[in-house]
């Protein structure tokens, strides 16, 4: 193959993830300060007041310092990865079950979950900009 096309490709690859953030903040943080956005790679990533505000509901206020804004999901062929801290992941069950926050349910949480794309557009559906997409291999 021509090395021009592998040097295209290459760079295409390299800037693939570029909306991902080079920082992630607590909730807390953001409530306090009101700071609606995180450093990405290239830009900033805004979060939506109506989001935070429907957030700062829904997660009970000794859990706003444990959750990390964005929650960032790579995708690898059929499936999305979501890693994080058990309280992030819990979150995420509890967006998409409705399960109710207990200290053992918490506790009992993975710290690593697989998704699907109904999951993730159930996901973005309520809280869209709070998540944010990666590509991995």
């Amino acid at each position: 193959m021509d090395d021009r096309l592998f040097t295209y490709i290459g760079y295409e690859l390299a800037h693939l993830n570029d909306q991902l953030p080079t920082e992630r903040i607590s909730l807390k943080r953001v409530i306090k300060e009101g700071m609606p956005k995180v450093k990405t790679k290239t830009d900033e990533h805004y979060f939506e007041s109506n989001d935070i505000e429907c957030l700062k509901n829904f997660v009970p206020k000794e859990f706003w310092n444990k959750i990390f804004l964005p929650l960032v999901f790579f995708r690898r062929k059929e499936s999305y990865k979501f890693e994080g801290n058990i309280y992030e992941c819990f979150l995420v069950k509890k967006i998409l079950n409705n399960e109710k926050y207990t200290f053992d349910a918490v506790i009992e949480t993975e710290e690593e979950m697989t998704l699907y794309t109904p999951q993730i557009i159930e996901l973005k559906k309520k809280f869209k900009s709070l998540f944010v997409i990666g590509f991995s291999i």
